[in-house]
């Protein structure tokens, strides 16, 4: 499956946090290139990235498709990106999670679960 290559991949500011596994997987499964301006770090500003940037390169959909953009909110004021998973008939999130340290796979019914609430399904434009 297309997302296994991902899983384990070491969570680090700028080239390796969650809006970095967002532009790889855009690029390596989608063919797009995504042209974001420089990541910011500490969590805080990343998500003001993330939620300024939103618009501009993507828009919000009804319901998920693989390596498409997840958006959630953390705490309720943060944004968390991911990318949608279908596998065997159920929903998953492929994110880079840094309390984790790395890229993980999470169902995502259980996002909240771990502090991320479900802000919408998007498709990269």
């Amino acid at each position: 499956m297309w997302w296994e290559k991902y899983i384990g991949q070491p969570y680090a500011p700028v080239d390796g946090d969650c809006m970095a596994l967002a532009e790889q997987v855009a690029e390596n499964e989608l063919d797009i290139i995504l042209r974001v301006p420089e990541h910011e770090t500490g969590l805080r500003a990343q998500a003001r990235q993330i939620q300024k940037y939103r618009d501009e390169y993507a828009q919000k959909v009804e319901a998920p498709e693989d390596c498409q953009p997840v958006l959630f909110l953390c705490r309720k004021r943060f944004f968390h990106i991911g990318v949608s998973a279908r596998i065997n008939h159920e929903d998953y999130v492929l994110h880079n999670d840094e309390r984790h340290g790395s890229v993980i796979l999470t169902r995502l019914r259980d996002m909240a679960r771990i502090g991320y609430e479900f802000e919408g399904f998007y498709k990269w434009i």
